[in-house]
């Protein structure tokens, strides 16, 4: 966890950052918060219930 003094000096840094740097790292941040989500996501999905929604798709394909 970061403390209020660590993120104050973070905060300092960005604002000296020229626009076009600031863009490059809001995207960066944007790509890492999507991977790590991605990978939370899937460490709570098993595979046994990856696999029944697989099934149950396959089963919809088929009746619809």
């Amino acid at each position: 966890m970061i403390n209020n003094k660590e993120f104050k000096t973070m905060l300092n840094c960005v604002s000296e950052l020229s626009p076009r740097q600031r863009r490059l790292l809001s995207l960066k941040l944007r790509s890492s918060l999507v991977d790590h989500s991605a990978e939370k996501a899937h460490e709570l999905i098993s595979q046994e219930e990856l696999d029944m929604l697989v099934g149950d798709r396959k089963c919809e394909e088929v009746e619809g």
